[in-house]
């Protein structure tokens, strides 16, 4: 087969080449690879975060982010800013290793933090599948430019029938940046206590995947936000009985495609438990008709 896009590289990228015509190329890893060697990115969301493939070949995915998007105030990495990357390296190191006629569908998607500030300018998630790409497992991790290790990530995936969805090049057009997933979103809040948290947003075309549904790590960052604005309403600890990180865990299952048309959506984080160092909230994603599209639990540790 011809593959002379594949050898074509730019400073950010390594693509998987193949030389041999006798040797096939998995349809994802040629679309992964051609939006790397063109330097764009894949879909709509990855144009709103910045993301870039960087290296893609068949069991395994690189990919990149600018540090901005991913970063609270105070320098702490944002879980929400950085899961359409999460979703999009470990989605395509599964994909990348099926066979013709067959790709995924996000079933879960997860990530632990370790605490750790972000350096550098950018971001990068280093995504293999585990085992036989067939069962949709998937495991990663993310780093900054130094190499120092910020989050675990995970995911399980559905294998089913049907070809991968080709990279749209006029579905980014005009998509801007985002600063962070807040920003993305644009969620108001509904209604709130020291428990539980109600946010509202649309679901933009922006957020989209090739698909043209919110790209999965775009519906984590929503259920994210939830959560972390309802751990954030818990009264704070009554003293800091060590002076360690705040480190994050976050888990969502995805029951309903979600459609990137502008449809309302509608959030409820709930406040499970709060101790001295440990709090734990679920979250519910519904959409206009009260269908529940996907479900989160999150929990915050001051480690020490």
């Amino acid at each position: 087969m011809e593959t002379e896009w594949l050898q074509r590289l730019n400073p950010s990228a390594r693509v998987y080449a193949v030389n041999s015509p006798s040797v096939s190329v998995p349809p994802i890893v040629q679309l992964a690879n051609r939006a790397a060697a063109d330097g764009r990115p894949f879909a709509p969301a990855h144009a709103r975060f910045g993301v870039l493939f960087c290296e893609v070949r068949p069991g395994r995915c690189v990919a990149r982010m600018p540090v901005a998007p991913a970063t609270a105030a105070d320098g702490a990495l944002d879980p929400a800013g950085v899961l359409v990357l999460t979703d999009a390296a470990l989605g395509v190191a599964i994909g990348s290793g099926l066979p013709d006629g067959r790709r995924i569908t996000t079933l879960s998607l997860g990530l632990s933090t370790t605490g750790r500030r972000p350096a550098g300018p950018s971001l990068t998630a280093t995504a293999q599948v585990i085992g036989d790409p067939g069962h949709g497992l998937g495991t990663g991790v993310l780093t900054d430019e130094t190499g120092t290790e910020l989050a675990r990530l995970r995911t399980r995936c559905a294998v089913i029938d049907g070809a991968p969805p080709a990279g749209e090049p006029s579905l980014i057009v005009g998509v801007p940046p985002a600063s962070g997933a807040g920003s993305a979103w644009q969620a108001s809040v509904e209604d709130e206590t020291d428990r539980f948290v109600v946010l509202r947003a649309s679901a933009p075309p922006g957020l989209g995947n090739n698909t043209r549904r919110v790209q999965g790590g775009a519906v984590a960052a929503f259920v994210e936000l939830a959560v972390a604005r309802a751990l954030r309403r818990v009264p704070a600890w009554p003293s800091r009985p060590t002076d360690g990180p705040v480190v994050r865990d976050l888990d969502v299952t995805y029951l309903r495609g979600v459609p990137a048309d502008g449809a309302p959506l509608r959030c409820r984080a709930v406040v499970q438990h709060s101790g001295r160092q440990f709090a734990t909230a679920r979250a519910e994603l519904f959409d206009g008709a009260g269908r529940l599209l996907a479900a989160g639990t999150a929990s915050r540790y001051l480690a020490g």
